[in-house]
């Protein structure tokens, strides 16, 4: 470990591999995610010191820092998806003047359009830290194009519900096994907080509850149409 709290070099893999060798298939992902987690956590902290970091940490940090580009069109989704459900709110604007006050000169009021998306993120031993990355990755681009956006992460069971901040890191909870009825469960239930939910998932399951709003299923770029699930799916390309 060196002197800014950052390991002296990442490429002795030999401890790993002793240990890689004893744990299971979901024991690796659950390792790898929380020491990519470690390893962000102390880049940022030397960032903010030092503003700097070594030429192989970097490396890694942007790699597990880097939003790329969004792998489907969630402007035209937003557009034309949820186009029947999307609720209003208003607030002032002096371009829209106020006839009644006019002489007042008191601002009018402009409605907006929100979309206000229950984003659920499958957290079942199953998907990968790729998947996991990939998806974090799309969620970023809901975002960005103007949707509110509140995670709620499940394996067997609702583990987290937290309104999504682009400047935060987010701690993958669950890593179990795989149920779609508790999500499903919560957006019926919670129907009028919600324009729709996204399901991200590999699609390794099947539900029992109906959903009573719109429900889209987003495959990661690994797995394969789950002809039993209720609702459109697409997968990432």
């Amino acid at each position: 470990m060196g002197g800014d709290g950052l390991p002296d070099t990442l490429d002795d893999h030999s401890t790993w591999d002793e240990m890689a060798d004893n744990m299971s298939e979901a024991e690796r992902k659950l390792v790898e995610k929380q020491a990519e987690h470690l390893i962000k956590q102390a880049a940022e902290e030397t960032l903010k010191s030092r503003g700097y970091l070594p030429g192989g940490v970097q490396e890694i940090y942007n790699r597990i820092t880097q939003v790329t580009e969004a792998k489907f069109n969630w402007k035209a989704y937003l557009r034309q998806f949820v186009n029947g459900s999307i609720r209003s709110t208003m607030k002032s604007s002096r371009k829209k003047i106020n006839r009644r006050l006019e002489k007042q000169d008191v601002p009018g009021k402009k409605y907006l359009r929100k979309v206000n998306m229950l984003v659920a993120i499958d957290t079942s031993g199953s998907v990968s830290s790729k998947e996991l990355t990939e998806f974090m990755n799309e969620i970023h681009h809901i975002h960005k194009n103007g949707a509110e956006v509140t995670i709620i992460q499940c394996d067997a069971r609702i583990n987290s519900i937290d309104k999504f901040n682009p400047k935060m890191n987010i701690e993958i909870k669950g890593r179990g096994g795989t149920e779609f009825d508790p999500v499903i469960d919560y957006y019926n239930k919670n129907r009028s907080q919600f324009t729709c939910l996204v399901y991200f998932t590999d699609g390794e399951c099947h539900c029992e509850i109906k959903p009573q709003g719109k429900l889209l299923w987003v495959l990661s770029s690994v797995s394969q149409i789950n002809e039993n699930l209720p609702g459109p799916q697409i997968k990432l390309n």
